[in-house]
């Protein structure tokens, strides 16, 4: 039903199973095996593009609701099973690496500025939306998400975006900014569009804008991957800011890139049911926390 509810949500069974971490023979074969058992089909599929039939949207509204009520109940019990009184922050990976170090050192500061007790949780973007829905965390760490109005998204930092280059690389040899149609001639290497749709949306606006073709913007799995690529000639890398103070890979040089609306916003959420004290207490230390790192990219 999971997988249902993604290739509804999608319509599209790539981007259903990019976002459920499956290939996409196991999406179509959990699709047809659900179509087999009731006896209809739930999508009509071309080559060109997938829809949902009338069955399957009636499937998709008697179904859903009580789903999502059963996931909710479900996680609030593992949350009471297994919260200390700590607050729960999910994270990014990347945002992970770049931010918990500083947060824990303000943790350790004594004092009232110093945050309640948290424990980090890794997960991507639409994880933390679901995991905060379910109480199954208290905080996301994430880039601009795209939230319902349950949720209160918080703003911590802008950050600009890099272009990751080989340090032969022509371009490289000018550490000035640089235009984003400065490279439009170039493969341009991203992360995934399932991560984060609204930021790889935002991206995409941003390289149509400069001329790109869209074939040569290619989706890479992480930022680690993304600077291994472009260590190995595959193209050029984009990431925001963060990406130089995280960069493990040698022989690789950042330029910041300028344009209009290309920054991404780091940003915390939660509940606005949830917002407690504790929590915005937590939400001061990780903004404090983006602008020192910022300020050191």
């Amino acid at each position: 039903m999971e997988i249902f509810f993604a290739v509804a949500d999608e319509l599209h069974f790539g981007r259903a199973a990019a976002s459920l971490r499956l290939n996409q023979a196991s999406v179509s074969e959990a699709v047809a095996r659900l179509e087999r058992v009731m006896g209809e089909r739930l999508f009509f599929r071309t080559t060109r593009r997938v829809s949902i039939t009338e069955f399957g949207y009636r499937v998709l509204e008697t179904t859903r609701p009580a789903y999502s009520a059963l996931y909710e109940a479900y996680g609030k019990a593992v949350a009471d099973g297994h919260h200390r009184g700590e607050i729960r922050l999910g994270h990014t990976p990347e945002l992970g690496q770049a931010l918990l170090p500083g947060l824990v050192q303000l943790s350790a500061a004594p004092g009232p500025v110093a945050p309640a007790p948290w424990r980090p949780i890794t997960m991507h973007t639409r994880e933390q939306i679901v995991a905060l829905q379910s109480g199954a965390i208290d905080v996301g760490l994430c880039w601009e998400p795209s939230v319902s109005d349950q949720m209160s998204k918080v703003a911590l930092v802008a950050s600009p975006l890099v272009a990751i280059m080989r340090e032969d690389d022509p371009l490289a040899q000018d550490s000035s900014p640089i235009d984003l149609a400065d490279m439009a001639d170039r493969q341009m290497l991203v992360s995934p569009r399932a991560d984060n749709p609204t930021a790889f949306a935002r991206l995409k606006h941003g390289f149509t804008r400069a001329g790109f073709d869209p074939d040569t913007v290619i989706e890479v799995s992480h930022y680690d991957i993304v600077s291994v690529y472009v260590a190995q000639g595959y193209g050029i890398g984009i990431h925001p800011v963060f990406a130089a103070h995280l960069n493990r890979v040698p022989g690789l040089v950042f330029r910041r890139i300028t344009g209009e609306g290309l920054d991404l916003n780091v940003c915390a959420i939660v509940m606005s049911s949830r917002r407690t004290p504790q929590v915005s207490t937590l939400l001061d230390s990780l903004r404090a926390v983006c602008a020192e790192v910022i300020a050191a990219a």
